[in-house]
């Protein structure tokens, strides 16, 4: 079977991508993934704050985060706490681009415009074949009104894609107020992808210490069920490649993926839990699914499923609740 996908004007050897995490944060490691079939990798994200920190611009404010940018609060992590350096980070970049065939996107987290995105510049120097933006804001002013917040990101895209001309894409949450015109705007900006959904993590509040404790929440396999809702309503509206990250974990997981509109899945959870040849046996899962069902090429069955929300996903999804929401019931039975 014929599992080659185009991606961010990439021809991949099958679908499966290594999401930003620390799996490729060493040449070793990105070997093994290459060997146990990984079709690109996304390195771990360089942050905002990492940056604007080591390069020590002196009184250093932003309009909204005041000095905490500069990491003169002892509120962010210290410099030791990030998993690479922006230098060690370039460095990265060449040596698995010299010593490996995998393809590597880069990926940048900020919620800023600022001198961090001219590190874009530096990463394509490095030969990065793509860049993945890591949107993750999280607005808590009363002033904050929607219009704002997803301007200010889509400035950030546009500024980017003004500074590099090696495919973008762009990482976003599921909390907006309209994706599908959140994620047009994003297109219409300069980006060649999607990826949905940055994962929100909270930390929990520690009433004993009176502080609070960052906590890192595994991906659930049902986390793919909000993933191939938005895949599927965003496919026929969009020209841009679409990636679903979050809970994948397995081949029937990515090949729903697919079928739903994806170009690609970005596994994390399962081959952190699982070790990183768990990888090869979701690929032998994904190509024997596809194969029993009669598909023999990937780009032809691509978004099969999303005309089952066709033609007007709103209505469809609101039967779909209250179907639901219908027939369950107090004994703890699942709707039939």
């Amino acid at each position: 079977m014929d599992l080659k996908t185009q991606f961010l004007g990439m021809t991949l050897k099958n679908p499966f991508v290594v999401g930003s995490s620390p799996l490729a944060n060493t040449l070793d490691r990105v070997k093994k993934l290459e060997d146990a079939g990984a079709a690109a990798l996304v390195l771990h994200s360089l942050f905002e704050e990492q940056i604007i920190h080591e390069t020590q611009i002196p009184d250093f404010e932003d309009e909204r985060y005041g000095k905490i940018l500069a990491g003169g609060e002892g509120v962010l992590p210290a410099a030791e706490e990030f998993p690479n350096t922006s230098e060690s980070y370039l460095k990265l970049i060449q040596d698995v681009k010299s010593q490996t065939e995998i393809p590597v996107i880069a990926s940048l987290n900020g919620i800023s415009e600022g001198v961090w995105i001219e590190y874009a510049r530096l990463i394509e120097e490095a030969g990065a074949d793509a860049l993945e933006l890591n949107l993750y804001t999280l607005p808590t002013h009363d002033d904050d009104s929607s219009h704002y917040v997803e301007k200010r990101l889509v400035e950030i895209v546009d500024v980017t894609r003004n500074s590099v001309s090696i495919p973008l894409s762009v990482k976003i949450s599921s909390r907006h107020t309209s994706i599908c015109n959140f994620a047009q705007r994003i297109e219409y900006a300069g980006a060649n992808g999607l990826v949905v959904f940055n994962r929100v993590f909270s930390a929990d509040f520690d009433f004993k210490k009176q502080k609070l404790t960052p906590k890192v929440l595994w991906s659930q396999p049902n986390d793919l069920l909000e993933r191939l809702r938005w895949v599927s309503i965003l496919y026929p509206q969009l020209k841009m490649d679409l990636a679903v990250t979050g809970g994948v974990h397995s081949g029937e997981g990515a090949l729903k993926s697919v079928l739903c509109g994806a170009a690609v899945v970005q596994c994390v959870t399962h081959l952190m839990r699982e070790g990183i040849d768990s990888l090869s046996t979701m690929i032998d899962e994904f190509t024997q699914l596809a194969e029993e069902n009669g598909y023999s090429d990937l780009s032809e069955v691509r978004g099969s499923l999303s005309k089952l929300l066709q033609p007007d996903p709103e209505i469809i999804e609101r039967a779909n609740y209250l179907r639901i929401l219908q027939g369950w019931s107090a004994d703890g039975n699942e709707p039939s």
